[in-house]
């Protein structure tokens, strides 16, 4: 989540500690796991969540730790690591024919890809999702309308979970 929210500001919070910065830790559903106040609705699910709260890393520069998040290698100068999204395609394969099975969005540009993998590995990069796939076009048998149907069904079904 790069330039996302502090750990401590959702879901690793430091009751009574400065760091807090006035957030507020809360009960959840889960026995001793308190999270951000931000979070009233995350709380009444927390009993269903798995909650990692010992990773740690020794790289204190981002881009390093993001790297290292991304791909488990340490960055070196020499060698271009593949992304986990890489390696999953190349040990699972790909499900569908057509659409793209590793995919990253408004992601940065310091992100390695498919590394030293071959390119068709590399996750199709979304730059701004408001503005959808640049360049694609739907396919012959699919009319207008027809997507313009299936879109809005996909919105009235998924618009009771944003």
């Amino acid at each position: 989540m790069r330039g996302g929210i502090s750990h401590i500001d959702t879901f690793d919070p430091k009751p009574g500690r400065p760091e807090m910065g006035g957030v507020q830790a809360i009960k959840t559903t889960a026995d001793d796991v308190q999270i951000s106040e931000w979070f009233p609705r995350m709380a009444k699910q927390m009993h269903h969540v798995s909650l990692v709260r010992s990773m740690t890393s020794t790289q204190g520069i981002h881009d390093r730790g993001t790297y290292l998040a991304h791909t488990s290698y340490f960055m070196t100068p020499t060698i271009t690591h593949p992304s986990l999204g890489s390696w999953a395609v190349k040990l699972l394969g790909s499900s569908n024919g057509v659409l793209p099975s590793n995919i990253l969005i408004n992601g940065n540009p310091q992100h390695p890809g498919s590394g030293y993998m071959p390119t068709h590995l590399a996750p199709l990069p979304i730059v701004d999702p408001d503005a959808g796939l640049q360049n694609s076009s739907l396919p012959p048998k699919i009319a207008e309308s027809d997507f313009a149907r299936r879109t809005a069904l996909v919105q009235a079904v998924g618009g009771r979970f944003v």
